[in-house]
């Protein structure tokens, strides 16, 4: 795999919503019917264990939820792609505490196919360090056969240990890899405003490009409000990590050719999921977010599910307010993809099957990343 500057790197939580929109995604990529020159390499990014409030304990065992989620993966995206298991939440040792379960998904995938064809996921690690557990796994998998590649997911306060050029070799011989076999995510999170990015320009063409001339690097990040400051009926959202990508990139164009930064985010889910509420103390309204050039459209409607106390609580029929003034503002792509004929017949009554917040998460993701393909 190589990253360049037509390429997208979507950081997907492996959750139904954002998978079916990946899986037609796939559809379409097979069909060949994708965005010409363009290539899409998902993050997957493997959850923590949900909770069951009903019953306050997690909702599954870990053994069950790594097949379920290395299969659920399997059938929806059997194509390049980057995993991220380094750290999962699963109670497994009490206390909310993260464990890596990178090797047991990776030898799962290898039980559902060919051996040859699981070295198309790329294991994620989180830092350079070669005595966790993590790091450890990723060796024995490199070792077997069942991954050839790696992948280096980095936040921004850990930019700096990349800088050590025989401390980051180390580690990669360490995994028995080599400089074109690893690729870098610089994740700015939430942190994507013009002085991150005039940073990041800085550290990335003048530091890491000049040490590192084999490597390919993705910059993610996301500009995507929480969930609770979304209050309106419609507003208008910068999405500022397209807009500081491609100021950056075109800046750097100047100088630098065939530029090996794909451009990441979070699609419209944003650092956490909004699904992953209790509804026993915490309400669900409808939401929706519109990707439109360098914005989003971005409304909340009425109460999908709520205390049973509440009054007003509207299910699916929520959502109807948000799509009608999106479908009515003059940034609407009426002809767009299969997200903007949902929404069209929603708003005139064609469709009456509204949906939940899982079906609002697909049909807004498969609008955002055909948009950001197309842009790319």
């Amino acid at each position: 795999m190589q990253l360049t500057e037509h390429c997208y790197v979507p950081r997907l939580l492996v959750k139904k919503g954002e998978m079916d929109a990946l899986f037609t995604l796939f559809a379409l990529r097979s069909a060949d019917s994708l965005p010409q020159n363009t290539e899409i390499y998902p993050l997957l990014e493997i959850p923590g264990i949900d909770w069951d409030y009903e019953n306050d304990r997690p909702s599954d065992k870990p053994n069950s939820f790594i097949d379920k989620k290395a299969e659920q993966i399997f059938r929806t995206w059997p194509a390049p792609a980057f995993l991220d298991a380094a750290e999962v939440v699963t109670d497994l040792n009490g206390g909310g505490q993260s464990i890596p379960l990178i090797e047991p998904v990776l030898n799962k995938f290898r039980s559902l196919t060919e051996p040859s064809l699981s070295t198309r996921f790329i294991p994620v690690l989180h830092d350079v360090k070669t005595n966790s557990t993590a790091y450890q796994q990723v060796k024995a998998l490199v070792r077997k056969g069942v991954c050839i590649e790696v992948c280096l997911r980095l936040r921004s306060g850990q930019w700096k240990s990349l800088t050590d050029q025989q401390n980051f070799r180390s580690w990669l011989s360490g995994l028995g890899l080599k400089e074109e076999d690893c690729h870098i995510i610089l994740d700015l999170e939430s942190n994507v405003d013009e002085n991150a990015f005039n940073a990041l320009q800085i550290v990335l063409f003048t530091v890491f490009l000049a040490l590192y001339p084999k490597l390919d690097f993705a910059v993610l990040g996301t500009a995507i409000p929480e969930t609770s400051d979304i209050h309106s009926a419609l507003d208008v959202v910068t999405r500022d990590e397209w807009v500081g990508w491609l100021q950056m990139m075109t800046t750097a164009r100047g100088e630098h050719q065939n530029l090996p930064i794909a451009f990441g985010d979070y699609g419209t889910v944003g650092l956490r999921s909004s699904t992953d509420v209790d509804p026993k103390i915490m309400n669900i309204s409808g939401k929706f977010k519109y990707t439109v050039d360098d914005s989003w459209l971005i409304g909340k409607g009425g109460l999908f599910k709520g205390r049973k106390n509440m009054k007003k609580i509207m299910g699916g029929q929520s959502i109807l307010p948000v799509v009608n003034a999106i479908v009515n503002d003059q940034r609407f792509l009426p002809q767009h993809c299969e997200t903007d004929e949902w929404m069209k017949q929603l708003s005139t009554g064609a469709n009456t099957k509204f949906g939940s917040p899982t079906t609002w998460i697909t049909k807004a993701m498969q609008h955002h990343m055909l948009t950001v393909l197309q842009q790319l």
